[in-house]
């Protein structure tokens, strides 16, 4: 890898670690979800057991890890009750226990051994593995609701591309039980969104739905897109990312090459700052509404690809190096708000449910910042992160 421009990965580092610091006395207990919108640039707190709740401790264990510094792992702490609570309420327990407690209780465990984080990294693991619809051969997505027949009848049939983020908690289960259920499960639902989630062009569907009965595969939709064919590019960030992971945590080749083939839609409609429109396929009358969650995420996916790429020998992976990196410099030029006095995230201009409109289109969200500041660490050639938790053991 190229890694003439370390300085520049580093600043961007120092900055960031510098705003941890400050918002560990400001946030205490609580967990960020989304800026408050415009020049104001401290957070809205998530509520209990919200799919998004893991993303600041989980900034605070890769700042451990990074650095060694107590601060960290003391301020990461302060949050397991939380996530005890969580698992002892099984109703608020839904698909995103991956993102919930891969970046919790894995992250505890990989970074200090802690027996009971493991135990509760596997319940949770557990949990997420009984989603898993046989007759199609996927992880359901939604919860379903006491009495209401009509939504569960679209829940227990949805699968979403938000889950090739989740499904590492399983590889990792794997890994430490030696039960190969977990991976197998894994691999299934990865192969199913190869199937029906990826399109023709390198696109991505956000949604796809099954018959809840005989798992019969329905069509593509999405939640959070601008309509049921576009190309939401959170999504597409998911997915680039995740299928990434999981060609690591498997070694299945068609999950690198999906990864890739995602990853070229990307370069090849991207803007040129570098910076992704909320949706690749939303028409130009539209909105021109950018998501620098999206580009952290994507950013974090290709330089993941890079990595294996050189680790493979295939010289591709310059390119993809180039890419990943340039994205970064996208949202370091016209996103990063680390220099802000005040500031307590990272990145700005952050879109999430641009449907609703106001605050919810431009503002910082955690998740940016977590893949944000893991962006910048692959930049710096960092490899070993929580979504491959327990290979370094193998």
């Amino acid at each position: 890898m190229d890694f003439n421009n370390l300085k520049e990965w580093t600043t961007i580092k120092n900055d960031i670690i510098k705003i941890y610091k400050y918002t560990i006395p400001i946030h205490g207990t609580k967990r960020p979800e989304i800026g408050k919108g415009g020049k104001n640039y401290s957070w809205n707190y998530t509520k209990e057991h919200y799919w998004t709740e893991a993303f600041w401790p989980g900034q605070l264990w890769l700042a451990y890890d990074d650095t060694k510094d107590k601060i960290f792992l003391d301020a990461a702490r302060v949050h397991t009750p939380a996530f005890k609570k969580m698992l002892e309420t099984p109703k608020w327990l839904h698909h995103d226990v991956g993102f919930l407690f891969l970046m919790s209780s894995v992250s505890d465990y990989k970074t200090t051994g802690d027996l009971e984080a493991k135990k509760r990294a596997l319940r949770a693991a557990d949990a997420l593995r009984s989603r898993f619809q046989w007759n199609g051969r996927y992880i359901q997505a939604w919860n379903t609701k006491p009495n209401n027949d009509e939504w569960n009848k679209i829940a227990v049939g949805k699968m979403i591309i938000d889950s090739m983020e989740n499904i590492h908690l399983l590889y990792w289960a794997s890994r430490i039980t030696g039960e190969t259920a977990y991976q197998e499960i894994a691999n299934e639902h990865a192969l199913n969104m190869q199937k029906n989630i990826i399109r023709e062009d390198g696109s991505t569907y956000h949604c796809f739905n099954f018959d809840s009965i005989t798992g019969k595969p329905l069509g593509g939709s999405t939640h959070q897109g601008y309509s049921d064919e576009s190309c939401w590019s959170r999504g597409q960030g998911w997915a680039i990312h995740g299928f990434a992971q999981a060609y690591l945590n498997s070694k299945n080749k068609s999950f690198l090459e999906s990864s890739i083939f995602l990853a070229d839609y990307v370069i090849d409609n991207i803007s040129d700052d570098m910076v992704p429109i909320w949706d690749f396929k939303a028409p130009t009358t539209s909105p021109h509404i950018k998501d620098s969650s999206a580009g952290a995420i994507i950013s974090a996916g290709i330089l993941t690809i890079a990595s294996i790429l050189e680790e493979l020998q295939d010289n591709r992976y310059k390119k993809y190096y180039k890419a990943g990196t340039d994205i970064l410099r996208g949202l370091r030029k016209y996103c990063d708000i680390t220099h802000i006095e005040g500031s307590q995230g990272l990145l700005n201009q952050g879109a999430s449910h641009v449907n609703k409109g106001g605050y919810w289109s431009q503002a910082m969200l955690v998740y940016g910042d977590y893949y944000y500041y893991e962006s910048v660490l692959r930049a710096l050639g960092k490899k070993d992160f929580v979504w491959t938790a327990g290979l370094e053991e193998k």
